[in-house]
């Protein structure tokens, strides 16, 4: 499986995320399901995104981003008869922006 990162600010506080998965014929034909890891940015549990503690100093544990790196799991569903080269979305599950910035989406693009 080979990752490809990429990062499409739609403005600061919105990311998208994506990479490449590599299907064989038969899964592309009749669908499957696989679970992925990725690397991405979450909300920093210690500031809920804010960059700040509640004394209003930098968080420490995130220095003020407001998110931290994390590798997560997801289940992902390929509908049976995608393509090479399709791009599957998932909402939300890309990079948390910024400061409190929404979440981004992921993007899926299949190879077989």
């Amino acid at each position: 499986m080979m990752f490809v990162k990429f990062n499409i600010p739609l403005n600061p506080r919105h990311l998208l995320y994506g990479f490449d998965l590599k299907l064989t014929s038969h899964e592309a034909l009749h669908g499957c399901e696989k679970e992925i890891s990725i690397s991405s940015w979450e909300t920093c549990d210690e500031c809920h995104g804010s960059g700040r503690d509640n004394r209003d100093d930098m968080c420490i544990v995130c220095v003020g981003e407001g998110r931290n790196q994390v590798v997560k799991k997801l289940k992902v569903v390929i509908p049976a008869n995608v393509a090479s080269g399709d791009i599957l979305k998932i909402a939300g599950a890309g990079d948390a922006g910024g400061q409190g910035g929404d979440t981004g989406d992921l993007y899926i693009h299949l190879l077989s």
